[in-house]
């Protein structure tokens, strides 16, 4: 990224690309994300001047890089919004191939007692990799009665210590 100029709060204005390799998850994020009813009808901010952070939340959140993208990777579990992850895993249970991915990075990232014992890191590596691909990667967890097993199922996704 290359610095352009600076904004009145300090914040540096980059010319910026959608970098990511799942840009379909990204914009699944972004949907999900401007779905909130804190930004319904739009998101209003004062002079960039005197509320420096909620222009560059705003402009990151409907003017973000990915959001514009039109040619993508194929993605075999396309999203309009991020899905639950009590819902990401009961999708991924009904496909051998993606419960693998799932299974593989459990197996290949090993966590007993929160700590990490992998014994090949290529391989964890590789499990993760694959596992971005599927619906259990950027799954979330929003406040519901099923709040404590999708927390679970985040933690396995998400804090792994050996990723």
């Amino acid at each position: 990224m290359e610095s352009a100029s600076w904004l009145g709060g300090g914040f540096p204005c980059y010319r910026v690309a959608c970098s990511t390799v799942t840009v379909t998850k990204c914009q699944a994020a972004l949907r999900t994300l401007q779905a909130f009813p804190f930004f319904r009808p739009t998101c209003l901010c004062k002079e960039p001047g005197i509320d420096p952070d909620c222009n560059y939340f705003r402009d990151f959140l409907f003017d973000h890089p990915c959001g514009f993208v039109s040619k993508k990777e194929k993605d075999p579990y396309p999203v309009d919004a991020l899905p639950t992850c009590n819902h990401a895993l009961s999708v991924c249970q009904q496909e051998r191939k993606c419960i693998k991915l799932f299974e593989d990075f459990k197996l290949h990232c090993k966590v007993r007692e929160n700590k990490c014992r992998m014994e090949d890191r290529d391989l964890c590596y590789e499990a993760w990799t694959n596992l971005r691909l599927s619906p259990m990667f950027g799954c979330i967890c929003p406040n519901n009665h099923m709040k404590r097993r999708c927390d679970k199922i985040f933690s396995v996704v998400n804090h792994n210590p050996c990723v």
